[in-house]
C-alpha cells in the first residue's frame, strides 16, 4: 500500500487508502488473489478497481520476494516445485486424503501434485460436499464411491440425511441422538454445556470423547474457558488460551501517556501493571540482549516468563520502592503526582517534581523537634518522591523526545529500547516488535498510527496448546474437527446473527467482477454453501449425540433474540416440518436449566458450582412461604462468615429499628465509643464547613470529618472551571486584590477610586490565573481563556456592586483571609494564627474568614460566596446548613477581641446576582447557633451518627458508593423518634 501511494499507482482506492477498515479488508482480498494465483494483467481489465489492485498484488509478490517472507501461497507453491522435483519422497507412499476440503486454486493444485506422484490414493469427502467431490474426481480421474450410512431411525440420522434437502423430509420425532436448548444468554449458554458434560461424565462417557463446536470462537471460547475452570472440566483448545498481556499492556500505556502529553494519569496506570523494572537497573538499554524470535506461523509463543521473586520474604529489600515489578506502595507514588500537580510535558513533570520536593524540604526545615512524627513523616515522602523521580524522569524524558513520525524502523527501534529500560518482561514484546519488522521500509507514520497497529497484538497473549488433548474436552472450530469423531458433539450459537454468519460480498472486487478474472475465486453462492458445510460436519463428527443450542437474549443490544434458520431447518429436518416458533422457543427454553434474571439452575442437584448452588437453593426459597422454608437458608450463615455478616447487615438496614449498621451507632460497650468521644467539639478543632454536613447527614459528617474519607483524586488536564476550582480562584483574587487595596490606601472602594480599582482588579486576575494556568495545565487553551475572562466579569460586576451598596463608605475592610487553625501560607492575613479558636460553647474553630470590616471599634464580618443563592431563606443557620456567618462571628471576636455587629454572606459572581444576605449577631442568633452545637455534640457523645439524609441529599454526594443506594427510603422505614434532633436542626431558619 504504501509503495503504491508513494509512486502514485492508486486512482480509485486513493481517497479510501487511509482509513482503518481498507487495510483488513485489502489483506483478505490481496489472500484470496495469490491463493488462486489470479493473472494481474487480466484483474487489471476486469473492473474499474482492478487496476488499483492489480497494482496492489504485484507490489505485494515483490515486497515478499525483497524480505525474503512467505504467505501461504508461496508455501503452498514451494510445497509444490519440491514435489514436482522428486524432493519429497513420502509422495511415492500411499496417500489418504482424510475429509480434505480445498478451498482454493493453489490448495487444489498441491493435491493434484500429491495425487499424481503415488500409485496408490484414496480421498474421502462429505457426501454434500460436492465442490470437493468434484475435485477430487477431476484429481484422481474417478468416479466417486458412494457409502450409505447405516438405516437408523434416529433423529441425528434423519439430520444429517435431509438437512438443507428442498424436498419434504419424512415425518419423524425427537429423540434422545439430538439435544435441542435454549440458555438465557451466551454465558448461561456455556454454563448449560459444562453442566451437560458433567452427566454425560456421570453416565460414563470419557472426557476425551466429547467435543465442542465453534462457530464464533472470539466469542465463545473465553466463556468457555470461564465455565469449565468453575465446573472444574479439562480441556484442550485449539486455538490455544488468551490471557491479558501485562508485558504489552504496560507498553501500550506508556504510548498512550505519550501521545497524551505524557499524561500523569497514564504513567500512574503503567505503574500500577507491575511490569517495573528493578530501580537498581539503571535506565539505558542494555547493548547486547538475547535474540527473541518472532512470533507467527513458523515459531510457538515464547514459553511465560518466570516471575523473578525471592524465595523468602526477608530476602527482599525493605528499602525499594520495587518488589519484583510492582511497587510497594503504588498509591504513594499516584498521590504524589497529584501533589505535585503533574500532568503534562516534561518541563512540567522537572518542574512540579523538583517544587514539591522544595515544599517537602522547607517544611521539614521549618518543623520543631518536638514534631518529630511530622518530620519522619515528610522524610519518608521525599524519599519516596525522589525514587520517582530517579524512576520517572528518564523514561518520561525518552517519551518526550519521540517524532511526530517516522518510518516502522525507527519507531520499532526506539519501541525495542524503551521495552528493554521500562518493561520488566520484555520478551514478549520484543517478540511481536520482530514481527513486524518486515514494515521497516514504510512509513512516515505517527505514534497513534503505531498504537493502533500494536493494539491488537498486545492486549492479549495468546498461547499455543503443548500438552495432549487426550482426557480433555476437545473445544475447537468446526472445520478442525474434518475427519474426527466423538460421542457427543455441542454445537452453540445457533441463533440469528451468529450461526449463520451473513455472507457479504467482497467491498474491493464484487461478485461480478470476480467471475471475470478466475473461476476459482469464490462468490455468494460459493460461500452460503460453505457456511452450510460447518453444520453438515458437525452434525457428522457425533456419533451418538448431538447437542445444540442458542442464546435468547442479545445482550449488546438488550432484545430478545430467536434461533436462526438454521435451527429451524435442523427441527424439519428431524420432524419433517417447521415448527411454529413460539412452540419452539417454549420447548428449548423449557429444556434448559439456565433462568432469565437469576444465574443459576432450577435444580439446586445439577449446579456446577458452590455459587450455583447457593443461588439455586435461595431462589427455591423465596418462591414458598416463609413457615414452609424456615431455616432453609442457615447454612450459607455458617459456611462464610463474610456472607454472613452481609446479609446480617443489608436485614438491619431495612429493619424499623436502628442499628449499628445504620452508619454509627456505638454503644458505651463498644471497643469505638471512646475513640469517638476524642471527637466531641470540645476534643479536637472542626471547621464550619464540616459541621454545616452534619444536618445534611450526620452519616456524611462522620466520613467526611472523623474517617477523613475523601474522594480519589484524579491526574487530568483542565477542560473547564469546576465550581469548587472556580471558587478558589475568585477567592484567591479577592484576597490579592484587597490587600494590594489596603496597601496602597484605596479602601474602602467607591466612586471616586473605582475606574482605578478595576484597573488593578485585572491586573491581579491576570496574575492569579496565570498562577492557576501553571498548576492546572488547562487542555484547551481557548477553553480557559474563555473561562477567565468570565471570572474577570464576575470580577466586574462585584466592584461595582460594593460601590452602590447603600453600606459601603460606613465600613473599612480590614483583616483578608484572617486563617486560624490550619497552616500557614502566604494568602492569608498576618494577623493570622496557627492555633484553632475555643469558642464560649466549647467549639474548638478552625477555617479562614474571607474578610472582616471596622466601624468605631465594631466588626462586621463577610463570608464570600460564588455559587448560587439558597432557596430557601436564610435567617439564622439555614436549616443547619449555613453555620459559617455565625461561627466566623463568634471567632472574630474571639481572635480580634471587638464586638461583632453583623455578619452577612455576599453572593459576588453573577450566578449569585451580586446578593446579600445579613444574618444578625444578637443574643437570639447566638441562642440558635449555640443550640445547633449542642445537638452535634450530643450525637457524637452518645455515639449516634446515622445515615439520615435531607431529602435528595444522596443525589450529589460523594459517599454515595459507601452508603449504596435507597439510603432516603430505608430513613422512611426507621422509627423517625430517634432522629428528632435531626428534624429540630432542619427547621431552625
Amino acid at each position: 500500500m504504501y509503495e503504491c501511494r508513494r509512486q502514485n499507482k492508486l486512482k480509485r482506492f486513493e481517497s479510501v487508502a487511509r482509513t482503518p477498515g481498507f487495510f483488513r479488508a485489502l489483506a483478505s482480498t490481496v489472500s484470496e488473489l495469490r491463493n488462486n494465483k489470479v493473472d494481474p494483467n487480466r484483474l487489471a481489465q476486469a473492473s474499474a478497481s482492478g487496476e488499483d489492485l492489480a497494482n496492489l498484488l504485484v507490489e505485494c509478490g515483490k515486497n515478499l520476494d525483497q524480505t525474503g517472507l512467505a504467505d501461504t501461497a508461496s508455501i503452498y507453491s514451494a510445497a509444490i516445485d519440491a514435489i514436482r522435483a522428486g524432493e519429497f519422497p513420502a509422495s511415492k507412499l500411499p496417500i489418504l486424503f482424510l475429509d480434505i476440503a480445498p478451498l482454493s486454486y493453489i490448495e487444489q493444485e498441491f493435491i493434484l501434485a500429491l495425487a499424481s506422484q503415488s500409485d496408490e490414493v484414496m480421498a474421502t469427502a462429505h457426501a454434500r460436499d460436492e465442490g470437493t467431490i468434484r475435485i477430487f474426481s477431476t484429481a484422481l480421474n474417478v468416479s466417486p464411491t458412494l457409502i450409505e450410512a447405516g438405516d437408523t431411525p434416529t433423529a441425528l440420522a434423519r439430520l444429517r440425511r435431509h438437512v438443507f434437502e428442498i424436498a419434504a423430509p419424512p415425518a419423524g420425532s425427537m429423540d434422545s441422538t439430538v439435544n435441542f436448548v435454549s440458555a438465557a444468554d451466551e454465558n448461561r449458554e456455556c454454563v448449560e454445556i459444562a453442566r451437560s458434560i458433567l452427566e454425560a461424565a456421570r453416565s460414563g462417557v470419557p472426557f476425551d470423547r466429547v467435543a465442542i463446536l465453534l462457530r464464533n470462537p472470539d466469542l465463545y471460547q473465553p466463556l468457555i474457558e470461564d465455565s469449565f475452570r468453575r465446573a472444574g472440566i479439562p480441556a484442550f483448545f485449539t486455538r490455544g488460551t488468551r490471557r491479558p498481556n501485562p508485558s504489552g499492556r504496560a507498553l501500550l500505556t506508556l504510548l498512550a501517556c505519550a501521545s497524551e502529553r505524557l499524561s500523569a494519569s497514564r504513567f500512574s496506570e503503567y505503574l500500577s501493571l507491575g511490569q517495573v523494572p528493578d530501580l537498581q537497573e539503571p535506565h539505558t538499554a542494555p547493548d547486547q540482549t538475547a535474540w527473541i524470535p518472532p512470533q507467527g506461523e513458523l515459531f510457538p509463543d515464547l514459553p511465560p516468563v518466570p516471575e523473578e521473586r525471592p524465595d523468602r520474604p526477608e530476602e527482599w529489600d525493605s528499602e525499594s520502592p520495587i518488589i519484583a515489578g510492582t511497587l510497594r506502595s503504588p498509591r504513594h507514588w499516584e498521590r504524589l503526582l497529584v501533589d505535585a500537580a503533574v500532568i503534562g510535558g516534561y518541563d512540567r513533570w522537572v518542574r512540579r517534581l523538583g517544587g514539591l520536593a522544595s515544599e517537602f524540604r522547607k517544611r521539614i526545615e521549618e518543623l520543631a523537634a518536638e514534631e518529630e512524627p511530622v518530620r519522619g513523616r515528610l522524610a519518608q515522602d521525599l524519599a519516596r518522591l525522589e525514587n520517582l523521580q530517579r524512576f520517572a524522569l528518564p523514561i518520561v524524558k525518552f517519551l518526550d523526545d519521540f517524532p511526530p513520525s517516522g518510518t516502522w524502523k525507527e519507531w520499532l527501534d526506539r519501541l525495542e529500547q524503551l521495552v528493554k529500560i521500562a518493561i520488566r518482561h520484555p520478551e514478549p514484546v520484543l517478540s511481536v516488535l520482530a514481527e513486524l519488522r518486515p514494515m521497516s521500509n514504510i512509513g512516515p507514520v505517527t505514534l497513534d498510527e503505531i498504537r493502533e497497529a500494536l493494539s491488537d497484538r498486545l492486549t492479549f497473549l495468546r498461547s499455543e496448546p503443548t500438552d495432549r488433548r487426550y482426557g480433555k474436552v476437545f473445544v475447537a472450530t468446526i472445520p478442525e474437527v474434518s475427519g474426527l469423531s466423538f460421542d457427543i458433539v455441542f454445537l452453540p450459537a445457533l441463533g440469528e446473527d451468529i450461526f449463520p454468519k451473513k455472507a457479504f460480498e467482497d467491498p474491493l472486487l464484487l461478485d461480478g467482477q470476480r467471475a471475470a478474472v478466475s473461476p476459482y475465486l469464490p462468490t455468494q453462492d460459493v460461500r452460503v454453501r460453505r457456511e452450510r458445510m460447518l453444520l453438515h460436519l458437525a452434525a457428522s463428527a457425533g456419533q451418538s449425540r448431538l447437542w445444540i443450542s442458542y442464546p435468547r437474549m442479545d445482550l449488546a443490544q438488550g432484545r430478545a433474540r430467536g434461533p436462526s434458520f438454521y435451527a429451524l431447518d435442523v427441527l424439519r429436518a428431524m420432524t419433517g416440518q417447521i415448527p411454529e416458533l413460539r412452540a419452539l422457543e417454549q420447548r428449548a427454553a423449557e429444556s434448559s436449566q439456565s433462568q432469565i434474571g437469576w444465574p443459576a439452575p432450577r435444580n439446586s442437584a445439577v449446579a456446577i458450582d458452590d455459587a450455583e448452588y447457593d443461588l439455586a437453593v435461595t431462589n427455591t426459597v423465596l418462591r414458598k412461604a416463609p413457615a414452609e422454608v424456615r431455616g432453609a437458608g442457615r447454612y450459607l450463615m455458617e459456611t462464610s462468615e463474610c456472607l454472613a455478616r452481609s446479609l446480617r447487615a443489608r436485614w438491619a438496614r431495612w429493619d424499623r429499628n436502628w442499628s449499628p449498621y445504620d452508619g454509627v451507632n456505638f454503644q458505651p460497650a463498644d471497643t469505638a465509643f471512646p475513640v469517638l468521644q476524642q471527637h466531641r467539639l470540645s476534643g479536637r478543632p472542626y471547621s464550619a464547613t464540616a459541621l454545616q454536613h452534619f444536618a445534611i447527614c450526620p452519616y456524611r459528617f462522620v466520613l467526611r470529618s472523623i474517617y477523613k474519607l475523601q474522594p480519589r483524586d484524579q491526574i487530568s488536564a483542565l477542560e473547564r472551571l469546576d465550581p469548587l476550582t472556580r471558587g478558589h480562584l475568585f477567592h484567591a483574587v479577592q484576597f490579592r486584590l484587597l490587600s494590594r487595596l489596603k496597601s496602597m490606601d484605596l479602601l474602602p472602594i467607591d466612586a471616586t477610586n473605582q475606574a482605578r480599582v478595576l484597573e488593578i482588579a485585572d491586573q491581579v486576575l491576570d496574575e492569579v490565573a496565570e498562577i492557576y494556568r501553571e498548576e492546572l495545565a488547562p487542555a484547551i487553551p481557548r477553553v480557559w481563556e474563555s473561562e477567565i475572562e468570565e471570572v474577570r466579569w464576575d470580577l466586574r460586576g462585584w466592584i461595582r456592586h460594593v460601590v452602590l451598596a447603600s453600606d459601603n463608605a460606613q465600613w473599612k475592610p480590614a483583616w483578608f483571609e484572617l486563617a486560624f487553625g490550619v497552616r500557614k501560607s502566604p494568602d492569608q492575613d498576618p494577623n493570622s494564627t496557627p492555633d484553632p479558636i475555643a469558642l464560649p460553647n466549647g467549639l474548638r474553630l478552625r477555617g479562614a474568614i474571607d474578610m472582616i470590616e471596622e466601624q468605631s471599634g465594631q466588626i462586621r464580618i463577610t463570608d464570600h460566596k460564588t455559587g448560587k443563592v439558597p432557596s430557601d431563606l436564610v435567617e439564622f443557620v439555614g436549616k443547619g446548613e449555613v453555620l459559617q456567618p455565625l461561627l466566623y462571628a463568634q471567632a472574630a471576636e474571639a481572635l480580634l477581641g471587638k464586638t461583632a455587629a453583623g455578619s452577612r454572606l455576599s453572593y459576588c459572581t453573577e450566578t449569585g446576582g451580586y446578593q446579600v444576605i445579613d444574618v444578625p449577631v444578637d443574643e437570639q442568633s447566638r441562642e440558635v447557633i449555640n443550640k445547633v452545637l449542642h445537638i452535634i455534640d450530643n450525637s457524637i457523645a452518645s455515639g449516634f451518627l446515622p445515615a439520615a439524609p435531607r431529602r435528595d441529599a444522596c443525589h450529589y454526594c460523594d459517599y454515595h458508593l459507601v452508603c449504596g443506594p435507597y439510603e432516603e427510603l430505608r430513613l422512611q422505614r426507621k422509627s423517625q423518634g430517634k432522629v428528632a434532633f435531626l428534624n429540630e436542626i432542619r427547621e431552625m431558619p
